[in-house]
């Protein structure tokens, strides 16, 4: 980095490797605007220092991972160490917020944003609001919630100023905060959600992930969906690995090196030599099977959503919170927001004066009309617009972007439906973040009838049966627990070898969550004449 003092206004050089076509340039925790960015190579980044930022710690982002930080002072904010190691919170505003809402913390010793960067609430004790209880007080002990810099809904986080969004996951009253496990002295009130939950008991089960390689696949690292904390989802513990643990995990995915199948299952392998003929055994040896299986135990419940706050467009228009939630309402290539269908169909049906809670049922409604469901049609909302038959992906696509060109947050959900036999079909819904309430599910695939609408019939009654008679509406708040979210959109997974090969499973099969790398100038071939990765539908016990 050429020159390490700046004034704002000056230009900053800095050189590497690796450093893509685009990303985010940080400085001091906050990310730059295009305007600051006069130049971006893989070998060369150039930018304008903004005038308003401090000296702090410059790191750049990219689809490849994050970059080592350098230290760049801003001479107009030369850096003086007043305390060592010591934390301390001069001000939080508001004092008094809910879920959606933005928090900022001000004062010095937060430390840079690192992987390692933890932000805790912990309940204080008597501290609940009025009617509710108190985080642990069944239990008698002090309920923490743990929250790693990474989080999506931390806005930015420097030495001096982090900004947040309050989280779902935040329970009414009042709550201690602590910044790297040292206490910051004060405390945010969460206000109640403006929506009521109804979660049904707890569904376990046992999800298995597998992938086979008849052949090796050389030096490939395969990529299994990290199991999300989801909205009635919790992941228990993990109970068997067939696999290296590589290490180095996102927070998406875990990386888990491929190994030889184990003798029991190879039954090629079980066969004695007294079985083969002399020719047999002159023959050379044939590529022994590789597997890729992770086992583990999780917990499901199903949800029923009231919203009884009817919030209005103020905070959804406000900058901060567009900030915030920028990844969930992003125009990007498979949810083109811009496009003109989605904004002839949104003019024609959505008043964007309207509160989100009315514009969020009026696009449910709209998805359901305007596409013929068919679990073997298309993907693509545009052909499914055409009169093709739309397969779930097309209607998460389509109700997703609906939400976006409204100014609503959204967010896909890619996981399994549990058939009445036990078996697995892929599915794709949707959430809508409503400011004071949280994450409200839509699932228009399912409101179409696309697995069947009567609760007593079909391979599905026991998912229809939760929502009872009228599917179409019941599909809006509401979430079964006959279903797994393998992954959530916004959750950051970042390539392990940018340069190098991707392979994922079939579009439209939820082994498409599942990706295999390789490093640059590696291929996968397969010499057996089987095809060189078969992917296994996941597999769920209960």
């Amino acid at each position: 980095m050429r020159p390490e003092e700046v004034r704002g206004g000056e230009t900053v050089t800095l050189t590497g490797r690796h450093l893509g076509e685009s990303g985010r340039l940080e400085v001091d925790g906050v990310a730059l605007d295009s305007a600051a960015l006069r130049e971006w190579s893989p070998s060369r980044i150039v930018f304008t220092m903004p005038r308003e930022l401090p000296s702090g710690m410059v790191r750049v982002r990219t689809e490849g991972g994050l970059s080592n930080a350098l230290f760049l002072i801003n001479r107009e904010d030369i850096p003086r160490l007043d305390r060592q190691n010591r934390l301390r919170v001069a001000l939080i505003t508001p004092r008094q917020a809910g879920p959606g809402d933005m928090v900022t913390l001000q004062g010095d010793g937060f430390g840079p944003r690192t992987a390692r960067s933890l932000l805790e609430f912990r309940s204080l004790p008597g501290e609940a609001s009025p009617g509710e209880a108190s985080p642990g007080e069944e239990s008698g002990r002090e309920e923490i919630f743990t929250f790693g810099g990474d989080q999506w809904w931390i806005v930015s986080w420097s030495d001096r100023v982090i900004r947040f969004v309050v989280p779902q996951e935040l329970p009414p009253g009042e709550l201690g905060l602590f910044i790297n496990g040292q206490p910051g002295e004060v405390s945010l009130e969460v206000s109640a959600p403006g929506a009521r939950l109804e979660e049904g008991e707890p569904r376990e089960y046992l999800l298995r992930q597998r992938v086979d390689f008849p052949d090796s696949p050389g030096p490939a690292v395969l990529l299994i969906p990290r199991i999300p904390s989801a909205p009635g989802q919790v992941l228990r513990e993990e109970v068997s690995l067939l696999g290296t643990d590589e290490g180095g995990h996102s927070p998406a995915t875990w990386a888990v090196l491929p190994v030889f199948k184990p003798r029991e299952e190879d039954s090629q392998g079980d066969q004695p030599d007294r079985d083969l003929s002399p020719d047999q055994k002159d023959q050379p040896e044939k590529p022994r099977p590789m597997v890729v299986e992770r086992v583990d135990r999780l917990e499901r419940r199903s949800q029923r959503w009231d919203i009884t706050a009817s919030p209005g467009r103020a905070l959804l228009e406000d900058a901060g919170f567009r900030r915030a939630f920028r990844p969930f309402l992003a125009d990007q290539e498979d949810l083109p927001v811009s496009a003109p269908a989605i904004q002839q169909i949104r003019s024609r049906v959505i008043n964007l004066r309207n509160p989100p809670v009315p514009n969020a049922r009026r696009i449910h409604q709209e998805v359901l009309r305007l596409l013929t469901p068919d679990r073997e049609g298309t993907w693509s909302w545009e052909e499914a617009l055409e009169g093709e038959g739309a397969a779930p992906g097309a209607y998460a696509d389509l109700t997703a972007a609906l939400l976006r060109s409204a100014g609503i947050p959204s967010r896909r959900s890619w996981g399994v439906l549990l058939k009445d036999t036990g078996e697995t079909v892929d599915h794709v819904w949707v959430e809508a973040f409503i400011p004071r309430a949280g994450w409200i599910p839509l699932d228009t695939a399912l409101g179409s009838g696309m697995y069947g609408s009567d609760p007593g019939e079909g391979e599905f009654s026991r998912v229809l049966s939760f929502y009872g008679e009228s599917l179409e509406s019941a599909t809006f708040g509401a979430l079964d627990d006959r279903r797994i979210a393998l992954r959530v959109e916004g959750v950051p997974d970042s390539r392990r070898f940018p340069q190098g090969a991707l392979l994922e499973g079939p579009r439209g099969f939820s082994g498409g969550a599942l990706r295999l790398e390789l490093p640059p100038g590696e291929t996968i071939e397969g010499d057996s004449g089987q095809e060189p990765v078969l992917w296994h539908r996941p597999d769920l016990q209960n």
